[in-house]
């Protein structure tokens, strides 16, 4: 089933986007590489237990839009870019 999430506007296409409604529109449904898994820890305001959640780095430009494919298995472009700082 389909999950909802944010593509950061690097991560939508392998050129620079100036227009990311030139790209994808809200509730668009899009093939995407998850890049990174990040799990913190935080305190609840209301109950005060502590939660877990999970954050993911997403990108679009290393799946074929129109397959499904990994455009990047081995993860080396990928990588690179989050060696960068980049999505």
């Amino acid at each position: 089933s389909p999950l909802s999430g944010l593509v950061h506007i690097s991560q939508l296409h392998n050129t620079k986007i100036d227009n990311v409604n030139d790209v994808v529109s809200l509730d668009m449904q899009v093939w995407v590489k998850i890049m990174e898994v990040t799990v913190e820890q935080f305190e609840d305001e209301v109950s005060g237990r502590m939660k877990t959640r999970h954050k993911l780095k997403l990108s679009m430009k290393y799946v074929d839009q129109d397959t499904g494919e990994d455009l990047d298995p081995e993860c080396l472009e990928m990588e690179g870019d989050l060696s960068r700082g980049r999505g």
